[in-house]
């Protein structure tokens, strides 16, 4: 299915895993679609991210920023860097923040 990051056509707590594969930052306003995301995975779920964004300025996911932002959204966070590659990471982000 396609659909719009920021207005996911899924019903509140629909899954138990979203895959964020590279593409959060080509989305823009990331944390609207990290709020998305929360909105559809149950209170246990679990959001994977993968990024290979070099840290900039503007509304980037990076290896150097996705940690303080995920935390916005999720209660537990756990980061994979990659050892030589300064834009590779892996982000595990668990138990979805309730909105608002």
């Amino acid at each position: 299915m396609r659909a719009d990051a920021h207005t996911l056509p899924f019903r509140d707590a629909s899954f138990d895993t979203v895959y964020a594969n590279r593409m959060l930052n080509d989305a823009g306003r990331i944390d609207d679609v990290l709020a998305e995301i929360s909105r559809v995975l149950r209170p246990r779920g679990r959001l994977l991210v993968f990024t290979g964004a070099r840290a900039g300025e503007g509304d980037r996911l990076d290896r150097t920023s996705g940690e303080v932002r995920l935390r916005r959204h999720f209660e537990a966070v756990r980061a994979e860097i990659h050892p030589t590659d300064e834009r590779a990471a892996v982000f595990v982000a668990e138990r979805p923040r309730a909105a608002g």
